[in-house]
């Protein structure tokens, strides 16, 4: 899709489109094998200092690596580290992978970690993996997965709140106001242009949803932006899938995110 089916818009509008056009940067998924342990993946085990608890849920379980971003293997975003390691984990043993729907805030079934310096030493993939007593019961990653990513350009072209914030209007009801019985032909393109562009999951950008953005009816959340995006995939040996083909969010606070402060970062995933 090109932007010749915006061109039925008033001309305000499609300025405002073009304005709000942010990088970001999209990620592919790759299955290159056994990967190291600093290396940015999905799945899999990840650099974890032996002098720092590991990451446990509110029964005593240790947390499963989601995935690990190594700053310093991405190209550079504005606000963003340059370095270290950001990593994201989850409890495979809950139906909500340790998501909490009465309080995306409670992060008692997943944990966020950032370690800008990677000197001390870390558990071993052995020892990481004598921690797990038991099968995971619901997987997200079905193996490890390498992560590599390039900047690109995003529109404002996702139903999230940045898009109500911004023009005043729901998503659907802004396009169907223009477009009419065309409305879902044109939605459609939109979506197959979006999730194109946007990769298999994004650091920064817009976030995509297969049901509602939460922020919507969490006020006090309302600034936060994304900070991380992993969507299913799957084909080539690959096999990552959030329920029913759904989509992971962690969302941060600018002024967290300038700090490196990763302390409040806050979690949701949703499925059709």
């Amino acid at each position: 899709m090109s932007l010749q089916i915006l061109e039925d818009l008033p001309a305000q509008i499609r300025e405002q489109l073009i304005k709000s056009s942010k990088p970001f940067i999209a990620l592919t998924v790759e299955n290159k094998g056994e990967l190291s342990l600093t290396a940015s993946k999905a799945g899999g085990y990840g650099y974890f200092p032996k002098n720092k608890p590991f990451p446990t849920s509110s029964k005593g379980q240790p947390l499963y690596l989601l995935a690990q971003l190594n700053f310093s293997e991405f190209p550079q975003l504005p606000n963003y580290p340059t370095s270290g390691t950001l990593e994201f984990y989850v409890n495979l043993h809950d139906d909500l992978i340790g998501m909490d729907l009465e309080n995306v805030k409670n992060r008692s079934g997943y944990a966020v970690h950032f370690f800008d310096d990677l000197s001390e030493t870390s558990y071993s993939k052995e020892e990481q993996a004598d921690f797990y007593t038991q099968k995971p019961e619901y997987v997200v990653v079905e193996g490890e997965y390498q992560l590599t990513g390039e900047i690109r350009e995003t529109l404002l072209l996702h139903d999230c709140l940045e898009f109500n914030q911004q023009y005043g209007i729901d998503f659907y009801e802004l396009f169907e106001e223009h477009y009419g019985d065309k409305v879902d032909d044109v939605l459609n393109e939109i979506y197959d242009f979006v999730t194109e562009n946007d990769g298999d999951g994004k650091i920064g950008g817009f976030p995509n949803f297969t049901q509602q953005d939460p922020r919507f009816h969490i006020e006090d959340l309302q600034e936060d932006i994304l900070l991380f995006q992993l969507d299913s995939s799957y084909g080539e040996g690959i096999e990552i899938m959030w329920g029913d083909c759904g989509i992971g969010n962690f969302f941060i606070h600018p002024h967290d995110l300038k700090q490196k402060n990763f302390e409040n970062v806050w979690y949701n995933w949703d499925c059709s």
